[in-house]
């Protein structure tokens, strides 16, 4: 049987009003779709849940849903209220009192206040969070509570004058309580904060899916943009360095994170493009850290030997195009207290690399090609990320012909960091930010070794009494000088190989604006202040 085909007669009128709003719709339709941004990053994030998460590599998600009580100007490096209105700390140092705002909601509903942020400050230290860094960062925090609606107390159990500064970073973001307690850990990947963005969906391997917020009203006064532009923001997981400059040049991501240099260089000279590089301040910037509790690498002078013979130009031409600027040691060269003598210690010189070796006893074996001592072959175990494995191949290479026996060992977090928590590596790749010298305390203080990020399993009690005096001392000029002699110590012990300050390479296709750093680290802008140029 053949259907029957009905045909319904349109008057002129209404038909008119069906292609208006068609056409309407077609253009909203159009206006949404104008209004999204594609990022394309190299990594996966580690986890959505900034009291937990490590990961700098995180950080530009983090500042997007989350915000903390003091927010940084990233081009000028100055301090601005933020959910805290005002602070004060008390005549004996030990107390932090923060005025909150009274006009800020999560983004489920609930409103922020004091006891919402004391929550906070105590799930962050909490040992069942497991936090990476936000708990390294409060010091010797003691405790949070409420003194009213809206103050704010941190307890230190002793002064912690860097405190203003760690709350302006990526791990110190307010998520709210009643998302923790309804959620549990299931929250680590179903995020609830107060920013400018929130979270709509966690694709694994693929995506993280964010939307306007649109009851965001309380932008901090340096911040471009008092509201979100973009109705929509996804960050698209593109592991390969050129997939990723090839899905921007194709038009399928707006931006792209962490370009390699050759690809970067190619959208600079691009009149279709929009480049910028943001450098880190590093402490340390991009090295390999040495276990000197690991043989051979516990003896200084194998280790000064590696430093030597390692020709960290060489990785910056050949990995970064001659981009990327020399590390300065554990600081980096324009970082506040940086010492040049210490930064400087260890040129490239493979002939006194030769003569620390025979000084250790690690001696030629002209048949094999590798040095030997007492029968046994000079063999290093190198432990790095996918991400930077390219480098160990130029730096292995390096060694071979010092006639070290170089094993690579590629890992991801969380198997990379606990390797190296257990010191079963000889070197292994690292970089950190933060906002003060004083963060290298997560790297060298004796307390965290085996637990934390002291991968060098590096422990001195001078180093342990600088730190305290530094995080103590308010006047600059002294801190300055506590800080030149840290540096004199770590690098006379020879604890990292210096590589390079990272930069952040990023490309966005032309019109994208609002490149302001997010932090004093250089790391990648305020999500809130993105838009498109007409």
């Amino acid at each position: 049987m053949t259907p029957t085909i009905r045909r319904t007669r349109w008057p002129a009128l209404a038909l008119a009003v069906v292609m208006l709003v068609s056409t309407l719709a077609f253009t909203f339709s159009l206006a949404q779709a104008q209004s999204s941004l594609t990022i394309g990053s190299r990594l996966e994030f580690t986890v959505l849940d900034p009291h937990k998460s490590s990961a700098a590599f995180d950080a530009p998600l983090f500042f997007g849903l989350f915000e903390n009580l003091i927010q940084r100007d990233g081009g000028t490096g100055e301090l601005h209220p933020h959910l805290a209105t005002s602070w004060s700390v008390s005549d004996d140092g030990l107390v932090w009192t923060f005025e909150l705002r009274d006009d800020v909601l999560f983004h489920d509903g609930t409103p922020f206040d004091a006891e919402a942020a004391a929550f906070n400050f105590k799930r962050m230290v909490d040992p069942a969070t497991e936090s990476q860094y936000a708990r390294f960062e409060l010091g010797p925090f003691a405790d949070a509570r409420a003194v009213g609606p809206h103050t704010l107390e941190l307890e230190f159990s002793s002064p912690y004058g860097l405190l203003p500064s760690a709350l302006s970073t990526y791990g110190m973001g307010m998520m709210s309580p009643a998302a923790v307690e309804r959620l549990g850990d299931d929250v680590s990947w179903n995020p609830v904060g107060t920013g400018p963005y929130r979270f709509v969906s966690f694709t694994p391997g693929r995506s993280v899916v964010l939307e306007k917020n649109p009851d965001y009203a309380w932008a901090a006064d340096f911040q471009s943009r008092s509201e979100p532009y973009f109705d929509t923001i996804t960050f698209r997981f593109i592991e390969e360095d050129a997939t990723r400059a090839a899905a921007l040049e194709r038009g399928e991501i707006d931006l792209a994170l962490y370009l390699d240099a050759f690809d970067w260089l190619d959208f600079e000279a691009s009149p279709d493009f929009e480049t910028h590089g943001y450098e880190r301040l590093g402490y340390p910037p991009a090295g390999l850290f040495i276990n000197v509790m690991k043989s051979p690498t516990d003896d200084v002078r194998v280790r000064q030997a590696l430093i030597h013979a390692t020709d960290s130009e060489l990785v910056r031409e050949v990995i970064f195009e001659g981009i990327y600027n020399p590390s300065g040691g554990v600081m980096s060269p324009f970082s506040f207290g940086y010492d040049a003598d210490a930064g400087e210690m260890y040129p490239f010189d493979p002939e006194r690399a030769a003569a620390l070796f025979d000084e250790a006893g690690w001696t030629m074996n002209e048949a094999t090609g590798f040095r030997e001592r007492d029968g046994e072959r000079l063999r290093i175990e190198y432990l790095t990320l996918s991400g930077v494995a390219s480098q160990a191949e130029v730096i292995e290479a390096e060694w071979r012909r010092q006639g070290i026996d170089v094993n690579v060992l590629v890992q991801d977090n969380p198997a990379q960091q606990n390797t190296a928590q257990e010191g079963l590596h000889n070197v292994v790749w690292s970089q950190w930010g933060g906002v003060d010298p004083s963060a290298l305390q997560g790297r060298y203080g004796c307390e965290n070794i085996g637990g934390g990020w002291n991968f060098a399993h590096y422990c001195n009690d001078r180093i342990t009494e600088i730190f305290a005096e530094a995080r103590a001392e308010t006047d600059q000029d002294a801190r300055a000088a506590l800080f030149s002699e840290m540096q004199q110590i770590l690098m006379g012990d020879a604890t990292i190989v210096p590589l390079y300050n990272v930069k952040i390479l990023v490309a966005a296709k032309q019109g994208v604006d609002g490149w302001l750093p997010s932090d004093a680290t250089g790391w990648f802008g305020y999500l809130l202040n993105f838009y498109e140029r007409d």
